[in-house]
């Protein structure tokens, strides 16, 4: 159980283009950097490929870290302190600082950034950013000590990890599995245990997954009705939209948009 000295949340950052970006810190330091896409990163000279939807801890070493994308970019990443103590416990779950792990799930990742962000607004959202950014390395020491395992040892991961990485980038599309598994060679049965296997969650999690959050992206940045919002996330059937919806965020799709409309128009009303 962690303290409330244990953790203390700095910041959060977002970055969609290849640079270099440096941060400035004490050696008790960490950034915690998630990516979306396949990445070439270099960090303090040390070189990284980040495949689809990976994390990296890394320790601030003389006081700054340098983070350095080649190519595509879209990653997150978090500047934080830990105690001595809480950086013991992460490594007895497998969070070790250097090793690159995968995200098994990236909504609830999304959901905990956007309160990650929340606590930067203001002093009294601090102490919740704190918990968010506990509840999130929570949420990543589940599948860290597997992954470099599953990278050797899953059949074809390279090939399931563009396709996770395609399913994200592209929600709406028709992901059809008959075609998907002609296309790497595999029967239907197989290509469902491997990407299981890759990623500790299932394929159709995955693609209900990556269609709630365009549906969220949707809701709070255009006026389409929750129908049009759902045909345009591929869903066929509005009253599974919103129960999957509901599933994933814990409100309905109508109450989404207006609690977004709230936060971002706070005297909206006044």
């Amino acid at each position: 159980m962690w303290q409330k000295e244990d953790i203390f949340l700095y910041g959060c950052y977002e970055e969609k283009a290849p640079g270099c970006r440096r941060f400035t810190g004490e050696t008790e330091d960490h950034l915690l950097l998630l990516c979306e896409v396949r990445s070439l990163v270099r960090i303090n000279g040390r070189q990284y490929v980040m495949q689809p939807f990976t994390f990296l801890l890394h320790p601030f070493e003389q006081g700054s870290i340098a983070v350095e994308t080649h190519g595509a970019a879209n990653y997150r990443c978090v500047h934080f302190r830990m105690s001595e103590r809480y950086a013991q416990l992460l490594a007895g779950h497998g969070l070790l600082p250097g090793d690159v792990c995968t995200i098994s799930r990236p909504v609830m990742v999304s959901s905990l950034w956007e309160l990650l962000q929340e606590a930067q607004e203001t002093p009294a959202a601090q102490e919740r950013g704190a918990y968010a950014l506990e509840l999130l390395l929570c949420l990543l020491w589940e599948n860290c000590g597997n992954h470099r395992a599953r990278m050797t040892q899953v059949p074809h991961f390279n090939k399931l990890a563009a396709l996770r990485s395609n399913i994200y980038l592209h929600p709406a599309d028709d992901w059809n599995v008959p075609e998907i598994c002609a296309d790497m060679g595999m029967c239907r049965s197989n290509f469902h245990r491997l990407y299981l296997s890759a990623f500790g969650t299932t394929f159709k999690q995955d693609v209900i997954a990556s269609r709630i959050e365009l549906a969220k992206e949707l809701l709070t940045t255009t006026e389409d009705s929750v129908s049009a919002v759902a045909v345009q996330c591929g869903f066929d059937i509005e009253v599974y939209f919103m129960r999957q919806f509901k599933r994933h965020t814990g409100m309905t799709a109508t109450a989404y948009r207006r609690i977004s409309k709230e936060t971002n128009d706070p005297g909206e009303g006044s």
